[in-house]
């Protein structure tokens, strides 16, 4: 736990003074050329300082940290044994590609931890990238993508991670309205991880405004889908010629509902709505909202019907990860949101609530749900 708790207050210290004080203090200097030149300097220290800290924490993790990880470390060995990619597991090809790469150059004993390093690179460069790019508060978005089950997720579900990571990256594309560009970035994450074919429509909600017919339309094919997902699941398992979707997801057991997993699918669901609400109230008032603001409530509302669509079919185990492809959207829309309160008093009111609610959360998370198997947190033995 005190891991995880250095971490978190570590990253939003450095990043707040990076985001709020630094920048004042290169805006007062903008005649000097060597002060405003190490004031970009060090903005940048921090930055590294900041990531660095977060590649430390999941490179240097145990192998035993998070459900899945010990799976890839025996595809890894399996790969490394003879350097021979169909050795491995049956994973997407870019994956195993990294994991050939590892081997080849630091072998089976140290290769795995150079793999997650690698992972983590990626994942934390497409993640950065969008937050300084698109994000209302820098700061903001850094502190819940590390406490609201985005990072954290990330140290178990590594191919998965990698895939939302370059959904995220792909924001540029469909902000510029660049089609090819994110349909081949979208591919690219295939080859992590097939499932990520279900972020194909966010491009074309970039101009689309979110409205009561959006929510209904959206939940509604939540419901429809608890339905008609097995016919779904049989035609998927025949486009990528793999039965054992089929077996796994159809014929499976089920899961059995725990009090905490209701719980989150309802604070995700409460959380939308407050937020829906607020945006009609606003705008009878005669605010308008901006694209982004749409954006990317219409991302998190999907994340919301898939997370009731999981416990509805009782598998969440399995479709309750294909939210996480529209969750991450939380870290864009919360800053968003708090961007559309003027008066200083409520922002700052807010502010701390949401601070202080994604920090429970993140305390909460790790004992009650273990955190995907990342909890208790322990470094490799080298």
């Amino acid at each position: 736990m005190l891991v995880f708790i250095l971490l978190m207050f570590l990253v939003y210290t450095l990043n707040y003074v990076k985001n709020n004080c630094l920048t004042k203090h290169i805006v007062l200097t903008p005649n000097t050329i060597k002060q405003k030149a190490y004031g970009f300097n060090i903005y940048n220290q921090i930055s590294l300082l900041s990531v660095f800290l977060l590649l430390i924490v999941a490179g240097l993790r145990s192998y035993d940290i998070g459900y899945d990880l010990p799976n890839y470390l025996k595809n890894f060995n399996l790969i490394a044994e003879n350097l021979k990619i169909e050795d491995g597991n049956n994973f997407e090809f870019l994956y195993q590609s990294l994991n050939y790469v590892a081997a080849f150059i630091f072998g089976k004993q140290y290769g795995f931890t150079f793999l997650l390093f690698i992972i983590e690179i990626i994942i934390l460069y497409c993640v950065c990238k969008s937050i300084k790019n698109y994000s209302a508060n820098a700061t903001l978005s850094m502190f819940l993508f590390l406490t609201v089950d985005v990072y954290l997720r990330g140290l178990n579900q590594v191919r998965q991670s990698i895939a939302i990571a370059l959904v995220i990256y792909s924001l540029k594309y469909v902000v510029n309205r660049n089609f090819i560009s994110y349909l081949l970035i979208i591919l690219t994450a295939v080859f992590f991880h097939k499932t990520v074919l279900i972020c194909l429509p966010i491009y074309f909600l970039w101009n689309k405004e979110f409205s009561w017919k959006s929510l209904l339309f959206i939940f509604g094919l939540c419901v429809l889908g608890v339905f008609i997902y097995p016919y779904c699941i049989k035609l998927f398992s025949i486009i990528v010629k793999k039965d054992y979707y089929t077996i796994y997801i159809v014929n499976g057991a089920l899961d059995k509902l725990s009090l905490v997993g209701i719980l989150e699918v309802v604070s995700y669901i409460f959380f939308m709505l407050i937020i829906y609400i607020y945006k009609v109230v606003l705008e009878k008032k005669g605010y308008t909202f901006s694209k982004s603001f749409h954006f990317f409530l219409y991302l998190y509302s999907i994340s919301a019907a898939l997370s009731l669509f999981s416990v509805l079919t009782e598998r969440s185990t399995l479709f309750g990860r294909l939210m996480y492809y529209y969750f991450w959207s939380i870290i864009f829309l919360v800053p968003i949101f708090l961007s559309t309160i003027r008066n200083q008093k409520w922002y700052k009111i807010f502010y701390v609530l949401v601070v202080g609610v994604a920090l429970l959360y993140y305390i909460l998370s790790l004992p009650i749900i273990n955190a995907q198997g990342v909890y208790p947190y322990k470094f490799l033995k080298i």
